[in-house]
């Protein structure tokens, strides 16, 4: 079964009887004809999570895994989640890319996180424009939504059982075509901080076949942490959970947070300048007490303002408005605009990166814009 659907939520259920450039975005529901999973299944590849605003750095959604089909973009509709990470490309093929920056929530005793942490999704997973949940086995429900750079973890849990976040920096989407393609982690650092943690992972390779490159990364939980611990290891058999409140080196590292209460947040932001950088992306997008509804909210105004409002059409057979409106999304998710997180020179002008493939946007999106 397919484990997607569009989600209508926070959007008017009024039908739309005409659009024409007269009428302002305040009174068309976007987000009702904006399918965020359209491309994302039969080879499409396309990035159904969460992308709050054109070209936004930040792409958060669910990492899956089912040892048979890459998930180029993360997504897949069959398979079990193994993480939910920060960055991912859009409909492109050839190989994975990034999956980097990730959390993945546990139930129960934790003796091993680098075990197989992966878990099925028990319902549909259901999105629109800012928002993306997923519900996984073990009663755990998993809802996102983001910045420009910064993303939103909420997290409800069952009661009666141990529940847990992991944070591992080696977390990249893998290659199962046998080429090597996959994203590589080469090393990173961990630290534990009063309210989350701060660090950086360097990985290589997947799509574009990339030497070493580096982000770096500043989680908060905005729930009372009861234990935090960082791990070590280069293998799911051999680990040690650390002492200290620090990691680095070559090995997989990172950190298990573990909660008395069933709802937790979580608010992480990332650069590919510094630590410091993440901080404040995170600290100036989504500051403590932002909800979920505060940020769908933003991100669909911004599409709406941006993109969905600049093109007016009398037609109203919902069908050809879902098509028209779910292109033109999905048509301004890549490039990703990195103005001032340029790790190469020190600037202010536009920065964009993830042109996959100039040869055809030339043709396509890049006239439109």
């Amino acid at each position: 079964m397919t484990k997607s659907k569009q989600l209508p939520l926070w959007s008017s259920l009024l039908p739309i009887v005409g659009l024409t450039a007269a009428r302002s975005y305040e009174t068309i529901d976007y987000a009702r004809y904006t399918n965020t999973f359209l491309g994302s299944t039969g080879g499409g590849n396309g990035f159904p999570g969460v992308v709050a605003a054109p070209f936004a750095m930040v792409k958060l959604g669910p990492d899956v895994r089912n040892s048979t089909t890459d998930a180029y973009s993360g997504y897949l509709p069959e398979g079990q989640i193994f993480g939910f990470s920060m960055t991912h490309e859009h409909g492109t093929g050839g190989a994975p890319k990034y999956g980097v920056v990730s959390q993945m929530p546990t139930v129960g005793s934790l003796p091993n996180p680098l075990a197989e942490l992966g878990r099925n999704r028990t319902s549909e997973d259901l999105a629109q424009v800012g928002y993306y949940r997923s519900q996984l086995e073990g009663g755990i429900t998993v809802e996102l939504s983001a910045s420009d750079r910064a993303g939103f973890y909420q997290y409800t849990f069952p009661a009666q059982l141990q529940k847990s976040v992991v944070v591992d920096v080696s977390h990249v989407l893998p290659s199962f075509r046998g080429f090597g393609w996959g994203q590589g982690y080469s090393g990173g650092s961990f630290e534990l901080t009063p309210d989350g943690y701060t660090g950086h992972g360097t990985y290589n390779n997947g799509w574009n076949l990339s030497p070493n490159w580096s982000i770096y990364f500043c989680g908060h939980f905005d729930q009372p942490i009861s234990a935090a611990r960082t791990f070590t290891g280069n293998g799911t058999e051999l680990y040690t959970y650390g002492n200290s409140t620090s990691t680095s080196g070559t090995d997989r590292q990172g950190g298990v947070f573990t909660f008395n209460t069933t709802s937790v947040l979580s608010r992480v932001g990332i650069s590919f300048i510094s630590t410091s950088q993440a901080c404040s992306n995170v600290d100036d997008q989504i500051p403590a007490g932002t909800s979920i509804n505060d940020l769908v909210t933003r991100a669909q105004d911004r599409w709406a303002t941006e993109v969905f409002s600049k093109v007016s059409t009398t037609e109203k057979n919902e069908t050809v408005l879902t098509q028209l409106y779910s292109y033109l999304y999905g048509m301004h998710l890549i490039p990703s605009n990195r103005t001032s997180e340029n790790s190469l020179w020190i600037s202010t002008e536009p920065s964009y990166d993830d042109f996959f493939t100039m040869w055809d946007l030339v043709r396509s999106s890049t006239p439109l814009w």
